[in-house]
């Protein structure tokens, strides 16, 4: 069924439209498209999912401007961490409805995060830690929080996903978490206009039963960083 519908995709394509299927012939890197003039050789690859193909496609194309259509928040961090590796200028993600459109121009987001040294390439270990379509975001640790530190300490996640995971990669990915702890419990604090040791504010938290094991692991490394007593 599947070489079937690459088959007709190709040979009943628009001819205002180049149409590339993948994935979808016995061969595993097989490449199909309904204009000769495409260099199917560099779109040969045995990626399985989707999402990173559609990386490799904007990578070898030399179009000025490219849409993505997608409504797949993974797709939108797989951009922007490769958006370095693409010759277009203008980047859009076509998401939302049928009804309701909307653009993304991730071009722009790319430009104003670049501003952050080393703050694109670890984008995708932070999606992946905070939650994303294949894995479960740590329990009291959104987004939103976790955005915050990550914009100051990017590099702790730098190496995350390169290669086999190191006791020092590890390591940092633990740190990481215990600064979204921390940060989360001082703003509560000085929002309540408290002040107390670090040490206190992991036991409230623990009482609370809202501290992750891993924050614990961690109290001498934040203890070195925020000092014992907020100034």
């Amino acid at each position: 069924m599947a070489k079937l519908l690459s088959e007709d995709l190709t040979e009943s394509a628009d001819d205002s439209k180049i149409v590339v299927t993948a994935s979808g012939f016995e061969q595993e890197q097989g490449v199909g498209s309904s204009s000769n003039d495409i260099d199917k050789s560099a779109l040969e690859a045995h990626h399985e999912e989707a999402d990173t193909r559609i990386v490799l496609h904007c990578i070898n194309s030399m179009a000025n401007c490219i849409v993505v259509q997608a409504r797949d928040t993974d797709i939108l961090v797989l951009l922007l961490a490769h958006f370095h590796r693409f010759q277009c200028k203008n980047l859009w993600i076509k998401a939302g409805t049928a009804k309701k459109r909307k653009y993304i121009p991730v071009h722009e987001t790319a430009t104003q995060l670049s501003s952050v040294p080393g703050l694109l390439e670890s984008i995708p270990a932070f999606h992946a830690l905070t939650g994303s379509d294949t894995t479960s975001f740590v329990s009291g640790h959104l987004k939103k929080t976790a955005w915050k530190v990550f914009k100051k300490h990017s590099e702790l996640l730098r190496n995350l996903g390169e290669g086999e995971l190191s006791e020092p990669t590890a390591r940092d990915a633990e740190r990481f978490f215990a600064d979204c702890t921390i940060f989360k419990m001082w703003t509560q604090l000085i929002r309540l206009g408290r002040c107390c040791s670090l040490d206190h504010i992991l036991l409230r938290n623990f009482h609370r039963r809202e501290m992750l094991s891993i924050a614990i692991s961690s109290v001498r490394i934040t203890k070195q960083q925020f000092g014992s007593k907020p100034t």
